[in-house]
């Protein structure tokens, strides 16, 4: 094989490398999207933005960071399972959460939510009654 014929291999290779990485990298973003924009996700973090106790620990304004984790899925209902990174100008954590909404009601009810901050301590971010946190 010439010397010119294998310059070319290796740059069809790079475009090959550089397409593949660019289309992981939109179904990356559009799956992060999704999760975001899922109705648990906004809940939670309504119910992170209004908690007092949270605000003393992280400050004020509580914002979540970009590589957010979970899953949604259905079977039977909705299911969420959420891993938020939480950052405040006070301090860090990680808001988590299990969530379930019926097929036919269209309201989110968490039966776990809390906070693990970056001292160690959580806070709970349910009430006595986990139905009371409703969309």
């Amino acid at each position: 094989m010439r010397r010119g014929h294998k310059i070319l291999i290796i740059k069809k290779n790079k475009y090959i490398i550089l397409v593949v990485t660019f289309c992981l990298l939109v179904v990356f973003l559009g799956l992060r999207q999704l999760l975001v924009n899922s109705g648990s996700f906004q809940l939670a973090m309504k119910i992170v933005e209004n908690n007092a106790e949270l605000q003393q620990h992280l400050g004020k304004p509580i914002d979540h960071k970009f590589l957010v984790m979970g899953n949604v899925s259905f079977s039977d209902g909705w299911y969420a399972d959420l891993e938020i990174p939480l950052y405040g100008p006070e301090g860090n954590g990680m808001l988590i959460g299990e969530a379930k909404k019926n097929a036919n009601n269209a309201k989110w009810v968490f039966s776990e939510l809390f906070v693990a901050l970056s001292n160690g301590e959580s806070i709970n971010l349910l009430p006595l009654s986990s139905k009371e946190i409703t969309e």
